[in-house]
């Protein structure tokens, strides 16, 4: 999954959940379980630098504008544990050409990390990202 897509997923479960640490480790998990689901991911570093800007966007609003209340900080902390395991696959293509060794499982090949080519790879996704964003506005209304 791109990482816009796993900082909503992270934001809904860490406002399902209710509280930070809680929602940060939700997040943290639910990265690996988005990753077995077959997706599309970006071929360069361009797109994942932007779409991982426009998460970070999205969670500083969350944290700033606080539209649920206490559940928007939960949610901020599930996001940034949502996206955190891309870290590693960043920085591996942006400092060392993709030749840095991956720790989070589904990067390894521990886990299952299914690749399918568009449209296919790329619906899956936005049907994700919706489910994420309607759990999201649903709890913080």
């Amino acid at each position: 999954m791109v990482v816009s897509v796993h900082a909503a997923a992270g934001a809904a479960l860490g406002a399902l959940v209710g509280n930070p640490l809680g929602g940060f480790l939700a997040g943290f998990v639910s990265h690996g379980v988005l990753d077995a689901v077959p997706h599309t991911d970006y071929r360069t570093a361009g797109p994942g630098v932007i779409d991982a800007l426009v998460g970070l966007a999205f969670l500083t609003w969350l944290a700033v504008a606080q539209p649920g209340g206490p559940l928007a900080l939960a949610a901020f902390w599930g996001g940034l544990g949502g996206m955190l395991p891309d870290t590693e696959v960043a920085v591996a293509h942006l400092f060392f050409q993709g030749r840095m060794r991956h720790v989070y499982p589904s990067h390894t090949g521990l886990t299952p990390h299914p690749q399918v080519a568009p449209p296919r790879g790329i619906w899956t996704q936005a049907v994700t990202l919706a489910l994420a964003v309607a759990i999201l506005i649903g709890r913080l209304a």
